[in-house]
C-alpha cells in the first residue's frame, strides 16, 4: 500500500488485480491516496466539500467511489491546548509538545509522542530515580473535541481542523 500510494488510481485499480490479497492491497492503496489528498487540501484551507470536489475533478488520480464515501465525513473543529505539567499530572492520551528529557539530557520521550500507560510508567520510573529525574515541567498537548474548558491559566489554545 505504502509503495503505491503516489501512483494514480488508474495504475492501482483493484478490478485489474488477480488474487483477493492483491485486490485488498489495491483498495487500501486507493483509500490511502484519497485520505492523503483530502487531508492535504483541507490543511491548505479548502473546505471538506471543496476538497472532495477537487479530488473528483482529477479523473484517474483517485477512486471516485472512495471520495463519494467521504460525504459521511463529519468535519469537526478541535482545540489543542498546550500545558506545562509535572510527571505526576500526566494522563494517557496526551501528546508531548516538546521532547521529554532526563535531567542529564537523555531523551526519554520525543516530541509528538502519545502518552500511553507504558510511557507514563517509564516517566514515573525516571522521575523517582534520584540519579536521573525528569526535567520538569513537561510540555504536553491535550486535544479536546467537545470544547471542554481546561482550568490551567498557563495554557495556550489554538483551533485545529480535522
Amino acid at each position: 500500500m505504502i509503495a503505491d500510494q503516489q501512483k494514480p488510481f488508474a495504475d492501482v485499480d483493484s478490478s485489474r488485480q488477480n488474487s483477493d490479497q492483491e485486490k485488498i492491497i489495491a483498495l487500501g492503496t486507493q483509500m490511502l491516496q484519497v485520505a492523503l489528498g483530502f487531508d492535504d487540501l483541507v490543511n491548505r484551507g479548502a473546505t471538506p466539500q471543496k476538497a472532495m470536489t477537487t479530488l473528483l475533478n482529477t479523473p484517474g488520480d483517485y477512486n471516485p467511489k472512495i471520495i463519494i464515501g467521504l460525504e459521511h465525513y463529519q468535519h469537526q473543529v478541535v482545540t489543542m491546548t498546550t500545558k506545562e505539567l509535572r510527571v505526576q499530572d500526566l494522563e494517557e492520551g496526551m501528546f508531548t509538545a516538546k521532547d521529554i528529557e532526563a535531567k542529564n539530557g537523555l531523551l526519554i520521550v520525543p516530541e509528538g509522542h502519545e502518552i500511553t500507560a507504558s510511557v507514563l510508567q517509564r516517566l514515573v520510573n525516571f522521575s523517582v530515580n534520584k540519579g536521573m529525574g525528569v526535567k520538569e515541567p513537561v510540555h504536553v498537548n491535550i486535544v479536546s473535541d467537545n470544547n471542554e474548558l481546561l482550568d490551567d491559566v498557563e495554557s495556550t489554545s489554538q483551533p485545529l481542523e480535522v
